[in-house]
């Protein structure tokens, strides 16, 4: 199982510049083929500069969620790292 990539991804405005929200579509390689399901993440940055990610897959998954979850957050602080997310 991995992450191959969150398609459309687009940034909801919001007032609390510490707390950044997104949707898009997330591609994912499982056993029995790739999926595809929507899901939305939050990037909260708290004072000490340490990120929290919160994932939310709005889709029912025929596969365990915990690692899908975990995976998707590996993915997306490798995305902001490298800048590759919507300002």
């Amino acid at each position: 199982m991995r992450v191959v990539e969150i398609r459309n991804i687009c940034r909801e405005e919001g007032s609390i510049y510490y707390l950044r929200k997104f949707k898009g579509e997330a591609v994912i390689e499982l056993p029995g083929g790739d999926f595809e399901t929507p899901v939305e993440f939050s990037i909260e940055t708290d004072p000490l500069g340490v990120k929290k990610i919160d994932v939310i897959i709005s889709e029912t998954i025929n596969y365990p969620v915990v690692p899908i979850k975990n995976a998707l957050k590996t993915y997306i602080t490798a995305a902001d790292s490298k800048g590759k997310l919507p300002l």
